[in-house]
């Protein structure tokens, strides 16, 4: 998902990161965390909430479609699994829950946060 949000631009280059692409892992860490077995705890502040919520409003099937380049997400090893063409109705799924959770979460006023377990 973070490949088509950011047009293939994924990486953790503080000048280069906007709100899509720290949609998963913001970059914002909470290194306290990290004795709880949580390897990466990272947060977006209710204010980034809103942001990448507006952004994410401006996305449409179409921009992800343009986005979606099986040979190069597998060139880049974006994933563990070969992608094809069959893929693009997952990730829109997936796209549109995640769309979902972060207008619940805006219209809450609450900050996101993101972790991976050990």
């Amino acid at each position: 998902m973070k490949f088509l949000l950011s047009e293939g631009n994924y990486n953790k280059d503080e000048h280069s990161m906007t709100n899509l692409s720290r949609i998963i892992l913001s970059g914002q860490t909470i290194d306290e965390l990290e004795e709880y077995g949580m390897l990466e705890t990272n947060y977006l502040t209710a204010s980034q909430v809103k942001k990448t919520l507006s952004e994410l409003n401006q996305i449409t099937e179409q921009t992800l479609r343009d986005n979606f380049k099986p040979e190069v997400m597998n060139l880049k090893e974006v994933y563990c699994n070969p992608f094809d063409d069959s893929f693009f109705d997952y990730l829109l799924e997936y796209f549109n829950k995640v769309k979902d959770f972060y207008f619940d979460t805006a219209q809450q006023n609450k900050a996101v946060i993101t972790y991976i377990i050990n």
